[in-house]
């Protein structure tokens, strides 16, 4: 499933996904938001912390459920291994993502249910 096949399965998206160019603009900020937070895995993790709880709690107002994470994260997986391939995206590097992205999601969801 890629990210566009989430976005559109996931009928509580529609308000959302009703913005004009929702899914270019969102695909690019998802994706410079990891870049971000990759970047400050180590000894800006405390920010890091309080960045992604920020913006867990702006997520609520965008209707984003926490069950919908899971699916975000399986189509990240998915778009990853679909483009640097099999031999690039091993099992050990898909383990590491899956690992990155629910760590940063976790606190997401946190923030979500304060």
């Amino acid at each position: 499933m890629s990210y566009k096949t989430c976005c559109s399965v996931i009928d509580s998206w529609e308000q959302v996904r009703n913005i004009e160019n929702y899914e270019e603009e969102h695909a690019a900020f998802f994706i410079q938001m990891l870049d971000k937070a990759i970047g400050m895995i180590g000894p800006d993790i405390e920010m890091l912390t309080d960045i992604l709880m920020e913006l867990g709690k702006k997520h609520v107002s965008y209707g984003v459920l926490p069950q919908f994470f899971p699916s975000m994260g399986r189509s990240l997986i998915e778009t990853l291994e679909e483009t640097l391939g099999k031999d690039a995206f091993d099992v050990e590097t898909k383990n590491c993502w899956t690992e990155v992205y629910g760590a940063l999601s976790y606190d997401m969801i946190r923030a979500q249910k304060l």
